[in-house]
């Protein structure tokens, strides 16, 4: 559930200086509260990631959330997102678009994606690579506008067990219980169906998803922790049921894993 945009000209772009995380020395002039709409590099899990793509001809505007900083094999430095946000080499940068002004406020580049796995019996994942991004990512995860949490070790979904899902748009949501695991669902994007494995889902009687949170952290939370178990991919209309990406599957496919904060 990414969020599209047709736009029919370039936007403005407006770049934002935001203050430091709590227990990060500044790295530039604070002009703000750092959020996870406008963060402060180096970034972190839950923030929102903003795009200019061509879809089937047309310009958009595209917004997804990041999950999870990853620690990989390869030692690569990696952010988490979903794979149908967008395609291998796509650029993002930190912040929102602004539709009422036409712009989008942003401050830096997140960085590019270089690894995904999307449909066609595959799971719903993709990678950003540290590209333009000379700061790095941040092993902690937004649980709402301002506050971080520190991540923990990989907690396995289980039918029946309560869930966190915490999209940029949406918000952190914990009343979701776990309905099914490792199932296969076909997804409609961008009018073209695709058949996407690996996923769980978690239902509830509030709203859980809408667009714009593809590819946020879907976790336990455990007082101060939150322990990842997944990666928002799609869901109901309504949003009381919501599709994410198992993160087993996730760290077996990608090669790495959500780096536990330290």
């Amino acid at each position: 559930m990414d969020k599209l945009t047709r736009i029919n000209r370039a936007p403005s772009f407006q770049r934002v200086a935001t203050g430091s995380k709590n227990g990060q020395a500044a790295a530039r002039s604070t002009a703000a509260t750092a959020t996870r709409l406008l963060d402060s590099a180096p970034y972190a899990g839950g923030d929102r990631i903003v795009s200019q793509q061509v879809i089937n001809g047309g310009n958009y505007i595209v917004q997804c959330t990041v999950n999870f900083d990853f620690t990989m094999n390869s030692g690569s430095p990696s952010m988490g997102t979903a794979g149908h946000c967008g395609a291998t080499g796509i650029s993002w940068q930190q912040g929102y678009y602004d539709g009422s002004a036409k712009t989008i406020h942003y401050t830096g580049t997140m960085g590019k994606t270089y690894t995904r796995q999307w449909g066609n019996n595959r799971t719903d994942a993709e990678l950003l690579n540290d590209t333009g991004n000379s700061h790095g990512f941040w092993t902690q995860v937004y649980i709402d506008n301002t506050t971080l949490s520190d991540v923990g070790s990989v907690d396995p979904a289980s039918v029946g067990e309560r869930s966190c899902s915490d999209g940029s748009f949406t918000g952190q949501n914990c009343s979701g219980t776990i309905s099914a695991a490792d199932v296969c669902e076909n997804i409609n994007d961008d009018g073209t169906i695709f058949k996407v494995c690996n996923l769980d889902i978690a239902k509830s009687g509030t709203r859980l998803v809408q667009s714009g949170d593809s590819g946020g952290p879907v976790y336990l939370a455990n007082g101060h922790t939150v322990h990842p178990q997944g990666v928002i991919s799609a869901g109901s209309t309504n949003g009381l049921e919501l599709d994410f990406s198992d993160m087993g599957f996730v760290d077996i496919t990608m090669g790495g894993y959500p780096e536990p904060t330290h």
